[in-house]
């Protein structure tokens, strides 16, 4: 994207669903719970970092809910369209009672990039870039993404400099997560305040390697996703 092969960028669209236990916490927590909160973060960062804004026009968003889920008083699935500035249109859908899956998509007017899976750690990244029709595929290896987390927050703070995901980042996307909740309870499109991030990622300094670790044995708790045969079907 940023070589400038696949022309101007104008479309992010992107699934992250999974189904979760009724008996988990995040289905559990009245307005806090279910996947806006909860997921709704990757998708918002992933756009913001594709077209290098923010969204600040329109959000809009609808959502549904299904019985057969058993989940508590929310929308279980979202789906969201963001405006972005230059006619730039970032959607994605979120949800806790469909079958797993993670992707996006980055297209722009002369070709597009596809990330599947893309969110989630423990699994190893496929890309596929297509440009003028010629498609190539890329994987890369799954690392330790909490150890390199660890390391450089570890770093700013030996080296006392300025970690780049700091509260101004998080105000990004929380303005937004914001604006889809009001979204949905009023129905209809809503218009952002103003905001521009002062500071992006550099990718280079960034970059870590580390490879990947077993997960850890669970102790006096469950997989979030495990108990999902138990919920009752029609």
């Amino acid at each position: 994207m940023r070589t400038g092969e696949l022309r101007e960028v104008i479309l992010f669209s992107s699934t992250f669903v999974q189904r979760v236990d009724p008996e988990n916490h995040r289905a559990r927590n009245g307005d806090e719970a279910g996947p806006i909160v909860d997921m709704g973060p990757y998708p918002i960062n992933a756009a913001r970092y594709v077209f290098e804004s923010e969204p600040t026009e329109a959000v809009s968003a609808v959502g549904v809910r299904h019985p057969e889920a058993g989940l508590g008083d929310f929308d279980d699935t979202a789906a969201v369209t963001l405006k972005f500035p230059g006619d730039r249109l970032a959607q994605f859908v979120v949800s806790y009672a469909a079958t797993a899956l993670e992707s996006y998509f980055a297209i722009g007017t002369k070709g597009s990039v596809a990330v599947q899976p893309c969110y989630t750690y423990g699994k190893s990244l496929r890309q596929t870039v297509t440009v003028a029709q010629e498609e190539s595929a890329h994987s890369f290896k799954n690392t330790d993404h909490f150890g390199g987390a660890m390391k450089y927050f570890s770093d700013c703070i030996l080296n006392d400099t300025h970690p780049e995901p700091d509260v101004e980042e998080g105000y990004a996307d929380v303005r937004v997560i914001e604006g889809i909740v009001k979204a949905l309870k009023s129905g209809a499109p809503l218009t952002l305040e103003p905001f521009d991030r002062t500071l992006r990622i550099d990718t280079t300094a960034q970059r870590e390697t580390l490879r990947a670790v077993k997960s850890p044995d669970l102790v006096e708790v469950s997989n979030p996703a495990a108990a999902v045969d138990k919920v009752p079907k029609n």
